[in-house]
């Protein structure tokens, strides 16, 4: 267990998805496992921007999750996503988490990705406020996924294009993850 030093927010945000169309959940539950009961709230069921809040002195164990269970129905059926969001603290208070230079990529009927291209840093929270390192410290690694792929270490803010001569075809998505000692992150 560690305590919190100082007032933290952290966001987040869920989805529910069939193929590329949105589906608005009817439910939305989480699950705390060695975080504060209740420290999850969202805004609607429309946006599903997610709030952590924990605040100064409370105690969180270093092996945390934050269960999110969404689900909702798409013609006729029903469907259930899960996502794991933790919250990695060294003994200093520093947060990393995975930041996204977006959380959606659209393909239109013509074939055009927006954006043209993404990429994913770390970022840094600390007693003094956010940064996102260009460079990570050795025990962490910053992965990404395309599709069903391989995963791949990639250099925080490296530019993936989806459009041009170096086109990257995404059919279902990318996954970035962070890992500390091998061990999932974020």
């Amino acid at each position: 267990m560690y305590e919190v030093q100082w007032n933290q927010f952290i966001e987040t945000r869920a989805s529910l998805t069939y193929g590329q169309t949105r589906i608005t959940p009817d439910e939305i539950s989480f699950e705390y496992n060695g975080l504060p009961k209740d420290c999850a709230t969202y805004n609607s069921l429309e946006e599903l921007d997610i709030t952590v809040t924990l605040p100064k002195g409370v105690k969180v164990s270093y092996n945390n999750a934050l269960i999110i269970n969404v689900s909702g129905n798409y013609k006729g059926e029903s469907y259930n996503k899960q996502a794991i969001f933790s919250i990695k603290a060294d003994t200093d208070g520093v947060i990393y988490n995975v930041a996204p230079s977006r959380d959606k990529i659209r393909l239109s009927s013509t074939g055009v990705y927006t954006p043209t291209s993404i990429s994913c840093g770390v970022r840094k929270r600390t007693i003094n406020g956010i940064t996102y390192p260009k460079e990570l410290p050795s025990t962490l690694k910053l992965t990404m996924v395309i599709d069903d792929g391989v995963e791949q270490e990639i250099t925080p803010q490296t530019n993936i294009s989806l459009f041009g001569t170096d086109m990257t075809v995404v059919n279902s998505g990318i996954v970035f993850t962070l890992y500390e000692k091998g061990q999932f992150l974020d």
